[in-house]
């Protein structure tokens, strides 16, 4: 009896189960969008999204076909739009390979755009004429679309399917974004035959279910070939939205994500093969690429330039500099990185535009003309994300420099910005190394060169007892930091217009004259004096003047945001900036109150911060140093580096008080 009872029990849970399941995969059935998640006016796991994931569903498995194993991939999911801030995920991008015979076809493309009209949901179709397809590098083209009549509360749902025939690019799935997860399920599946390495990123613990199945192909005999496949489940619920602090090379390298590299292939009938890369091998592939080693060859057009350089100077580091400075004056970058030229180097050394590596290699193929020793660095840029340099890949580079070596000591050049300087890069390329493309050796080059950005400023200011300063401010920017001005100015169409947004970003703040010392000249410390008249900078209350003496320098703000942090901190280079005041006490008044001085220093001197206070020759003098003096904090260190800036924006925000004196 009791038995029959448990029996009967068993049978009802299972039915119900299968009915929960059931109920389940409706909800995420393509086209059940119900009245309730359109009329959805918050996100149910973080209050402040604009819009959230309310699944994302995904599998990868292999397949068999025309003889050969492929892969297919499935993506399926729904958003919720919460409001306007939140249509940025309404465009879509699906990125595919393309290279010759390898290549991936995407397919089955669907979106809808589903509102609630009439208390009824009604959906939007995506037209195919509205599905764009773009090239957006050599080997890498997109499917790109916006979705229709999206409306704040919206809901979109796209799903699509891609095939590929390139084994090696399993594909890996995202767990995170910018905004939240609701649900996210991701099943690979695995044929005995082929070997991934696994790579997860990312803090968020994922829930990996694993099961063993099988699987059969037809042999050229007529029989069939039975196989195991190993199968991984991955399922992950409520993913915050990735938190993005500041001083981030990229989210990439840190999102919540899992990604495979093809480790080995042993089908039956056929030999085993390794597709481990080692970095030679990268080398190698690039000097064997057409559109990399080749075009370096095809380079006898730049003989008459590096005659001009040769006949003027026999010095070499003389020769590098006018090199650099002739491809960086007669070629411009057109925003693409690549490690590839778009076409033959004689083609974009006459029309003068080109990509990373149309005018890198222009550059690196002119110094060789001149005999010099010079090899081009790839690396991936900081958008791109960091190289892991265990796991060898051409996909994980997307730029090129040159490195040229004299007397044993090499230098590092970028000439797509023509206010680069010898071993002052592009913040862009900062990405810890490079790789040095050789044949002989495997040898990685740091990007950062032991320079930093460096600003000093000084204000000599006369103070009027109604309030108002006037005065000088002298500036002096180096290295890093005179490349960022440089390019600030040069974005205005001229140095009026650039004084104009100036004084419209600085309240109270009016530039009677100024002058600009080398600002087209790189090489040479870049020097800028404005003649200033500041209002609005001094109250007044009854006998008393205050005024923040910082100015137009302090740190009003912390910039670091977030209350925790679960990545590194992350500077493109170290800082030194420092700022000395000077203000004239008017006639018939004294010094209240100075800020005190301060010296804040981490263990190791990792960062630095000295603020002095004093009156000499009934002047007021404050100085600031601030010193980061390295780029790479762990996230164990983040509210050490957070709790420093909040001492800085403090003492900044103090302010000087002056009294009349009793006899005025």
């Amino acid at each position: 009896m009791k038995k029959y009872f448990l029996c009967i029990l068993l049978s009802v849970f299972c039915l119900l189960a299968n009915k929960v399941s059931a109920a389940k995969d409706d909800n995420t059935k393509f086209g059940k969008v119900s009245v309730e998640e359109v009329n959805a006016t918050i996100c149910p796991i973080d209050s402040n999204a604009h819009a959230y994931y309310l699944f994302d569903k995904g599998s990868a498995s292999f397949f068999y076909v025309n003889d050969r194993f492929q892969i297919n991939y499935d993506r399926h999911f729904r958003i919720k739009i919460l409001d306007k801030a939140g249509f940025e995920n309404t465009t879509i991008c699906i990125p595919y390979y393309e290279s010759g015979t390898s290549e991936d076809k995407v397919g089955s493309i669907k979106a809808y755009t589903y509102n609630v009209e009439g208390g009824k949901v009604v959906k939007s179709q995506l037209e195919k004429s509205d599905i764009f397809d773009e090239q957006t590098t050599k080997y890498w083209r997109q499917k790109k679309f916006a979705l229709p009549n999206v409306k704040e509360g919206s809901v979109i749902e796209v799903s699509y399917s891609l095939s590929s025939n390139t084994l090696w690019r399993f594909p890996g799935w995202q767990f995170q974004y910018f905004i939240p997860v609701l649900q996210s399920n991701y099943s690979a599946e695995f044929p005995e035959y082929f070997r991934y390495n696994q790579f997860h990123r990312g803090s968020i613990s994922l829930q990996t279910k694993s099961f063993d199945e099988t699987g059969s192909f037809p042999m050229s005999n007529g029989q069939v070939s039975n196989y195991n496949v190993k199968k991984y489940d991955y399922d992950v619920k409520n993913v915050p939205a990735f938190p993005v602090g500041e001083q981030l090379t990229t989210p990439d390298n840190y999102i919540a994500k899992v990604d495979y590299e093809l480790a080995s292939i042993q089908v039956p009938g056929s030999v085993y093969k390794d597709y481990t890369t080692t970095w030679e091998d990268v080398s190698k592939l690039l000097l064997d690429d057409e559109d990399f080693g080749g075009r370096l060859k095809m380079a006898g057009f730049l003989k008459d330039s590096a005659e001009v350089i040769l006949k003027s100077t026999n010095d070499e580091n003389q020769r590098m500099l006018s090199a650099f400075n002739l491809i960086k004056s007669k070629m411009k970058w057109n925003g693409n990185s690549s490690c590839w030229c778009s076409a033959a180097l004689k083609k974009t050394f006459e029309t003068g535009v080109g990509n990373a590596a149309d005018i890198n290699l222009n550059l690196v193929a002119l110094l060789k003309q001149l005999d010099l020793n010079v090899y081009p660095v790839v690396l991936s840029t900081r958008a791109n994300g960091m190289i892991h340099p265990a796991h060898a890949s051409i996909n994980q580079l997307n730029y090129v420099v040159a490195l040229c070596r004299i007397n044993d000591i090499s230098y590092l050049l970028d000439a797509t910005d023509k206010y680069a300087e010898i071993d002052v890069l592009p913040t862009r390329c900062l990405n810890d190394k490079g790789l040095i493309v050789d044949k002989d050796r495997t040898v990685w080059e740091t990007l950062l060169k032991g320079k930093k950005s460096k600003s000093t400023t000084l204000y000599t200011l006369n103070l009027s007892a109604e309030g108002k300063l006037t005065g000088k401010i002298d500036c002096l920017d180096l290295e890093f930091k005179a490349l960022e001005k440089r390019n600030i100015v040069n974005d205005y169409e001229s140095l009026d217009k650039y004084i104009e947004k100036l004084q419209e970003n600085n309240e109270g703040l009016t530039i009677k004259e100024y002058k600009f010392t080398n600002i087209d000249t790189t090489g040479a410390d870049l020097k800028y004096q404005y003649d200033v008249e500041i209002t609005d900078q001094v109250e007044q209350a009854g006998d008393l003047l205050f005024f923040n003496p910082m100015m137009f320098d302090g740190y009003e703000k912390n910039p670091f945001s977030l209350e925790k942090r679960a990545y590194p901190v992350e500077y493109a280079y170290p800082i030194v900036e420092n700022v000395t005041v000077f203000v004239t006490i008017p006639d018939g008044f004294q010094v209240e109150s100075l800020p005190k001085p301060v010296k804040v220093t981490s263990d190791g001197n990792d960062f630095q911060f000295t603020y002095k206070s004093g009156i000499q020759d009934n002047k007021i003098m404050i100085m600031s140093i601030l010193q980061i003096n390295k780029t790479m904090f762990l996230s164990d260190k983040y509210p050490e580096i957070k709790g420093f800036f909040e001492n800085v924006v403090g003492k900044h925000l103090e302010k000087v008080v002056l009294k009349k004196t009793e006899n005025q």
